[in-house]
């Protein structure tokens, strides 16, 4: 026989990386573990999925609280309520005139897509106000509270045992705005409904962002009806921790573009997920799917 089988060690194949690859995003990780195959359509092969409203909604709302934020840094006051809502409807729109209009949004019901305009419109009219009252709400009640030290801080980690570096961007780290206490790493996120408990997901990317700003770490989770949980947070953690979850993520990306290449499937784990198949805009061509 001349093909024979030469076995590689789990290390080798584990740790070679794509060249064109220069980094991977902390936010990306998420991605990688909840599903493999949703992650080299998105960032092997490139591909976009259709932004869906609630993803606009998020990034606008996150700018027009950054907005004030980062002028509070010298200031120390907030800005009007008005103009910060007057920021995030601009950004809202804006937003979604980048992406095309709203014809180009993945609008679901539920996990059911949405095709009608009218009903489309009205959703998005919909996720628009909600966003618009969260931002007031969060404005007017936490801002306040809160002095800010640093906002949207880029970081890049170069772990020595690993091939790739690590990019990302950290939200707010702040202190009380009376009290001075030790500054926090603060995450604001938004959500339908609340939270019992951080997501595992948040979890993970937390415990990376502290390789990069070793602070505790909160989030402020916003959500309907006007409520908004403070309450969630992880204390520093061992950097071994971290260390440890990059080295196997990235290892096994690595594993899977050995075993399988840029053009074969890879697993298609999110099948496991309580949610991710539902709102991935690679399923209808996913392999895992084919056939429903």
């Amino acid at each position: 026989m001349t093909d024979l089988f030469v076995p590689r060690s789990l290390e080798e194949l584990a740790l070679e990386w794509p060249p064109e690859l220069d980094h991977i995003s902390a936010s990306s990780l998420k991605m990688a573990e909840r599903c493999a195959e949703q992650w080299r359509q998105r960032y092997v092969l490139n591909k976009r999925q259709p932004p869906s409203p609630e993803l606009i909604n998020g990034r606008a709302n996150h700018a027009a609280i950054e907005y004030s934020m980062q002028q509070k840094i010298s200031t120390h006051m907030d800005l009007p309520t008005g103009e910060v809502l007057e920021f995030f409807d601009n950004n809202f729109v804006e937003e979604i005139e980048a992406e095309g209009g709203i014809g180009e949004l993945e609008v679901r019901d539920g996990s059911t897509l949405v095709t009608d305009p009218t009903e489309t419109r009205r959703m998005v009219d919909a996720i628009r106000r909600s966003g618009t009252g969260l931002v007031g709400h969060y404005h007017q009640n936490i801002s306040p509270l809160v002095q800010p030290i640093s906002v949207e801080r880029p970081f890049e980690l170069t772990p020595a045992n690993l091939p790739v570096k690590v990019i990302g961007r950290i939200d707010l780290v702040a202190t009380d705005q009376e009290m001075e206490a030790t500054p926090v790493m603060i995450d604001r996120k938004t959500t339908r409904k609340k939270k019992a408990r951080p997501e595992p997901e948040w979890v993970m990317q937390a415990r990376i962002y502290q390789l990069a700003e070793p602070l505790e770490h909160v989030w402020h989770v916003s959500s309907n009806p006007m409520k908004i949980q403070t309450d969630f947070s992880i204390p520093l953690q061992p950097a071994t921790i971290a260390e440890r979850t990059l080295e196997h993520v990235v290892g096994k990306i690595g594993y899977y573009m050995q075993r399988y290449g840029r053009e074969q499937e890879w697993p298609a784990n999110g099948q496991l997920h309580p949610w991710a198949c539902s709102f991935c805009g690679f399923k209808p061509s996913c392999w895992a799917w084919a056939e429903s």
